[in-house]
């Protein structure tokens, strides 16, 4: 193996140059002190480069110059360098980093909150170098929101105290780290300053709610866009929607009573509305006082409880009470609802909550007096037969009217403050009125006066018209029954049962029996009814007045006497019940209204008619 001389000396040279090379200057190691983390990444450029050109260069003039056992040894001092050189762990990190990360190796600042007495800031990262030789920071990568805030939330960061100078200059990007110097990253200011971000939030609403949470709530305020969460004291809410950038809406979660600071996390920062919303202490009922009363309602109650500010319903089995008021946290007065008779809750509403009483009030069946306040009309015919209307309250059930004791007919119980009945007959002379109901009787002092019968008074379904005894006692409809209507049955002669001249009843019947169904006026008669009432046809629970008949000549006649008294009479012609005897087939007798004067004309004209009945005075 060939050498050329010198070679050993050369190669010793390179070595020394090597050895020479500032390699702690090298070895580029930051310590940090308790209790950040060191990392700021360094380098030293120069130092890395000179380190290795020598190798690459040693390496070189070995082979080439080299031959044999000279050969090997020349590669072993070389690779004795290299050994050295690693000996810096520092440098022997670059030299990796140079190959794998060109840009150099970049760690995050560890965050390190301070908590003692309340969340009130975070401890600064120190960086010290102890390399032996100044370093150059190349960069410096500072915690997110996300990592200041990861065990406390950031409602919960108390407002900064007096600035505390600090003993370390600030580490920079690019600047120079003396050997033996140290830094300091001011990790309270990157972490406040996330947390005062452009977002804001102003309102929510409602602004309480109960303890157990649940309670849907919107927050309003700007820079909502992206938001991440929305916290109550530091609790998460649920069902958070970020609806817009001014609107959010959540489900508050449970809380123990009290005021608490609301936050909305977005990517610009947290924004707090302190003493935003209130958890309210769950309300709580304990009594009802008096704890029964009528079914009716109206009994003032006296509730007692906890909690009670701000109730907004009271309810008795689901029905709201009247006149409530909240006298304090613990007392509500209040007036009962009707309800039906049974027992039920009581259930008051707060902004915590509802609040029940279960079973708490018992409706009670009402026993309330009846009363009567009127009667109407309130005087009439001594023969009874008048529809009169009573008026009055707690009628339902009653079982009776009397009129001076005499039971009135026809008794309806329209509802609880009206009935509908027809008197009886007795003598002149005022007297009392009573209504018999399970409640008791409500009597009517000198509520009604019994009359003189007279013609006009109204009776039995009409107006009294003749009272002249036999079969002229007779009661006319109230009104014509038809003002243009025929006899009936021309060419046909009905016969002696249809010629009375004082019997309507059995002159209608005969002319029915021979005339059969059809539209004529004795048919008329025959079929018309009335109720106590004045109802047609008659109604179901009133007295139904169907007798009527079409009245005789002489009965006719009468009337024709009596027609203002009676009323509703036209200087007309007006039909009979009578046929014509001489012209049977042909005639029947009619009275001539504006004159009085009864004549016969065909059956076939159409005239005026007016149906009568009997009635005993």
């Amino acid at each position: 193996m060939n050498t050329k001389p010198g070679s050993t000396g050369l190669l010793a040279l390179l070595a020394m140059l090597v050895a020479a090379l500032p390699f702690a200057a090298s070895a580029q190691t930051i310590s940090s002190g308790a209790p950040a983390v060191a990392n700021v990444p360094v380098d030293n450029p120069l130092a890395l480069v000179a380190l290795l050109v020598a190798v690459a260069l040693a390496g070189w003039w070995s082979l080439r110059h080299s031959h044999g056992v000279r050969r090997v040894v020349s590669l072993l001092l070389v690779a004795a360098v290299a050994g050295l050189a690693g000996q810096g762990s520092g440098l022997m990190a670059q030299v990796v980093s140079a190959f794998t990360h060109p840009a150099g190796e970049t760690l995050p600042i560890t965050v390190s909150p301070i908590t003692a007495g309340g969340f009130t800031g975070f401890q600064p990262a120190d960086f010290s170098n102890s390399s032996g030789a100044a370093l150059r920071i190349a960069a410096i990568a500072p915690p997110n929101l996300a990592q200041c805030f990861a065990t406390n939330p950031a409602n919960t960061l108390l407002p900064p105290g007096p600035p505390t100078p600090s003993p370390h200059p600030a580490c920079g990007v690019g600047a120079m780290l003396a050997n033996g110097a140290t830094c300091r990253v001011d990790v309270e200011a990157i972490c406040r300053s996330l947390y005062a971000s452009g977002a804001t939030l102003t309102a929510l609403s409602p602004s309480s709610g109960t303890a157990s949470g649940g309670a849907g709530v919107t927050l309003t305020g700007t820079g909502f866009t992206g938001a991440t969460s929305v916290t109550f004291d530091g609790m998460p809410a649920t069902s958070v929607n970020v609806v817009n950038a001014t609107t959010i809406t959540a489900v508050t979660p449970a809380h123990a009573a009290g005021t608490v600071n609301v936050v909305v996390i977005t990517p610009g920062g947290a924004a707090q509305l302190a003493g935003g919303y209130t958890y309210l202490t769950a309300a709580v009922l304990t009594s009802s006082s008096p704890s029964s009363g009528t079914e009716l309602g109206g009994t003032a109650v006296t509730l007692t409880g906890t909690g009670l500010t701000g109730a907004t319903s009271v309810t008795f089995g689901g029905v709201p009470a009247n006149s409530v008021t909240v006298v304090n946290a613990t007392t509500i007065t209040a007036v009962t609802p009707a309800h039906a008779v049974g027992v039920v809750d009581v259930v008051v509403t707060t902004p915590a909550g509802a609040a029940s009483l279960v079973n708490g009030y018992t409706y009670l069946t009402a026993v309330v007096p009846s009363t009567l306040t009127a009667i109407g009309p309130n005087s009439g015919t001594a023969s009874g037969g008048v529809g009169v209307t009573l008026t009055g309250t707690g009628l339902t059930g009653a079982t009776s009217v009397t009129f001076d004791g005499v039971p009135a007919t026809s008794v309806n119980v329209i509802n609880s403050s009206t009935i509908t009945a027809v008197t009886p007959a007795h003598a002149v002379g005022v007297v009392d009125v009573v209504v018999n109901t399970p409640a008791g009787a409500a009597q009517l002092t000198n509520g009604y006066t019994y009359l003189a019968t007279a013609v006009g008074q109204s009776s039995g379904g009409g107006v009294i018209a003749v009272i002249n005894g036999g079969l002229n006692n007779l009661i006319a409809a109230t009104a014509d029954n038809n003002t243009g209507i025929g006899w009936g049955g021309f060419g046909t002669a009905v016969g002696p049962g249809a010629q009375s001249d004082t019997d309507g009843a059995s002159n209608t019947a005969a002319v029915g029996a021979t005339l059969g169904a059809g539209v004529y006026a004795a048919q008329l008669c025959s079929t018309y009814q009335v109720d106590s009432q004045g109802n047609t046809p008659c109604q179901p629970g009133n007295i139904c007045y169907s007798d009527w008949f079409l009245p005789a000549r002489n009965q006719l006649a009468a009337l024709y006497t009596n027609r203002v008294e009676v009323g509703g009479f036209t200087n007309a012609l007006y039909w009979s019940s009578t046929e014509g005897s001489a012209s049977p087939t042909t005639d029947a007798w009619i009275n001539d209204f504006s004159i009085g004067n009864p004549v016969t004309l065909p059956k076939t004209q159409n005239l005026q008619m007016r149906c009568v009945r009997a009635f005993t005075p």
